[in-house]
């Protein structure tokens, strides 16, 4: 399954004219994970090309809106951000997404062990639901040992990759990842529809 990048546009611009095409399918797409993990950064790195070091608070936010392909087929991302589930009930964070993306700091255990606690609250209200789990900062020392945290997500059926928003390593695959299995996901549940009538 192909996935490019062919465009970005942040939240600013309207997709009022997209939402209304048939040719252009919406994906949303949530970026989950403890305080000053890197989300924002990793959204922005992805989506604007530029880093930002400060911290940035978040109960539920849409982030930015990435444009591309896959299969050929037109698709936005619409991305929202999260990261506190108590704030910010599952059934609203997690209503019509197609695909989470879970980010650990890989300088801070607890942020790698909060990541047992996302998974949970995601699989409460959709069991099925594509995972990406995503190691950020690997700029810095690592503290929480890659092996461990790709071991954990391999046993569980996730996705694993290791990142960097300062530097931009891996970032672009995050969304090429979460766009592809958005895409499997959505075709999953359109055919259970179908044969459901």
């Amino acid at each position: 399954m192909n996935w490019k990048t062919v465009g970005m546009v942040d939240t600013r611009s309207t997709l009022e004219n997209d939402t209304h095409d048939p040719e252009n399918l919406i994906y949303r797409i949530v970026v989950v994970g403890d305080p000053q993990v890197g989300k924002t950064s990793l959204i922005r790195r992805a989506c604007q090309n530029r880093f930002e070091a400060e911290a940035i608070g978040t109960a539920l936010r849409k982030e930015n809106v990435l444009v591309g392909l896959v299969e050929e087929v037109p698709v936005t991302l619409d991305i929202y951000e999260s990261t506190d589930y108590r704030r910010t009930p599952p059934q609203v964070l997690f209503a019509d997404t197609l695909a989470v993306v879970m980010v650990y700091d890989v300088t801070s255990p607890v942020s790698f062990f909060g990541l047992y606690r996302w998974k949970q609250e995601v699989q409460r209200i959709r069991s099925n639901m594509p995972l990406v789990v995503v190691g950020n900062k690997i700029d810095l020392p690592s503290i929480v040992p890659m092996s461990e945290a790709q071991g954990w997500a391999t046993f569980e059926g996730i996705r694993f990759m290791s990142v960097s928003a300062a530097t931009g390593e891996g970032v672009a695959e995050i969304f090429r990842q979460a766009g592809q299995l958005a895409h499997e996901y959505h075709d999953l549940l359109h055919n259970q529809w179908s044969l459901s009538r």
